[in-house]
Parts: structure tokens; sequence; C-alpha cells
């Protein structure tokens, strides 16, 4: 009985001096992309015309969840889990001419990644500056849509214009890709509770392998049941995801 009750006092004394070092945290704040480029051309059902479409999926709206677990101060143990909403890439051509059609292109991307970090905490003051650097490891999902709009004179002797709408939905993905993620931050300690604000920086590309058009419709009717994946863009397109992100956020001891 007093081999048992001493197993349970050690047990407890490591679950609650685990506890005293480990912390968890979220975050929201939005990312902007530092790589700006031409992206790819979303050439689709061997239409010719292609809007020029130029930015970086880098750009939006991220939230994140972290942990921390502090080896012995100031050098802690800490991993986020990110999700990136980019903003919505929307590139136009010009009134469709007789000999090829207008176009608009669109596309947005949703990227995951998980990121374990070495982190460093500068004191143990209330008021306090951390940094950390690690890998990042992320994949995504990227939409695009494209608008095509043909017109041609009938052959009639009263000739007249006639239009063509279609509209093509595809969609994009691929592997894990690695890259480099760094922090540097200030955080507010209160008790058990804690507020910080921080930039990150992220550089990572990311490469698809895999396309597939997931709607197409001309004039309004769904023709999807004609299509093949064949059409859809080619895979193997580098895209931008790098970015540098202003977060707030909230962090609790456990």
């Amino acid at each position: 009985m007093k081999a048992y009750l001493l197993i349970v006092l050690i047990f407890t004394c490591n679950v609650v001096s685990f506890a005293q070092k480990s912390s968890i945290r979220f975050q929201v704040g939005y990312g902007m992309g530092l790589n700006s480029q031409y992206l790819p051309e979303p050439r689709s059902l061997g239409f010719y015309p292609t809007p020029i479409l130029k930015g970086s999926y880098g750009s939006g709206i991220q939230m994140e969840l972290g942990y921390v677990y502090t080896f012995k101060s100031p050098f802690s143990f800490q991993i986020d889990a990110n999700f990136l909403r980019s903003e919505n890439l929307v590139g136009n051509l010009s009134t469709p001419t007789f000999t090829e059609p207008s176009a608009t292109s669109s596309t947005q991307a949703s990227f995951v990644s998980i990121a374990p970090l070495f982190r460093v905490n500068i004191n143990k003051q209330k008021l306090q500056p951390f940094f950390a650097i690690g890998p990042v490891i992320g994949t995504a999902l990227v939409d695009s849509r494209s608008k095509y709009v043909y017109q041609w004179y009938t052959a009639r002797i009263n000739s007249t214009v006639v239009r063509t709408t279609t509209d093509v939905q595809q969609e994009f993905t691929g592997s894990a890709v690695v890259g480099l993620k760094s922090i540097l931050g200030m955080q507010y300690s209160f008790q058990r509770v804690s507020i910080y604000s921080q930039i990150s920086f992220t550089n990572i590309s990311y490469t698809t392998n895999k396309a597939r058009i997931i709607s197409l419709e001309v004039d309004g009717i769904d023709i999807l049941s004609k299509a093949t994946d064949a059409n859809a863009l080619p895979a193997g397109m580098v895209l931008p995801f790098s970015s540098l992100s202003f977060n707030i956020g909230l962090a609790v001891k456990l």
C-alpha cells in the first residue's frame, strides 16, 4: 500500500511539474505575401487567352494553435499548427474579339502547416521578449475559376453577334513541402494567462502534382461529364506561399 501511494505521489508531482512548464496558445493575424510573382497561366480546355495573374498565396488571414514546453529557462520547445486562407487573386482580359474570347480568372488557396520550433525567452519578467526558429511542413489546396466569353457572327445575310460563355472551376493539390519559419514577439504575463504579439516570417513554396476539373458549364449547362482531368492545368506548378505575418494571441499555462 505504501509503495502504491509513493508511486501515485511521484506520478502526481511529475504531472504538476510538466503542467507548470507547459502552455497552449491561440492567435489570429494577417500575412503579407513576400514573393509576389506572375502565377502560372490558367490554360484549360484548349482556350487560347489567359489572364495575367500576379501575386502571392502568402497574403491572407491566418489562425494558429500552438503548444509550448519549457525545458530549462530560457529554452523551450514550441509547436504550431497554422491555417492560412489566401486572398483572392483576380486577372482579366479585354472585351472579346472575333478571333479569341475574353477571359476572367480568379484563384485562392488554403494552406495548412505544422512548425516545430526552438524557442528562447529573453527574460523572466512580466514583459518578456521571445524568438523562435525551426522548419515548417505544409500542404495546400488551390482553387481556380475561369470564365471565357466567345462571340461570332451567324452565317446569315443579316448577321447577328452570338455569344457563348464557358465557366470552369479547377482544383490543384500536391505533396507536403518543407520550409523555414522564424518568430519575434513580446509577451505580457499575468498569473496563468498571457497576451502576446509577434511577427512571423515563413519562407516556403508549394508545388502541385495533381489537377482536376470539378465544374464545367457552357451557357449555364453542365457538361462536366464530357471533360477529363487531362484538360485541367498542368501539374508541377510552383506557387509562392512565403509571408510576413502580424499576429496577436492568448497563452494559458496548463
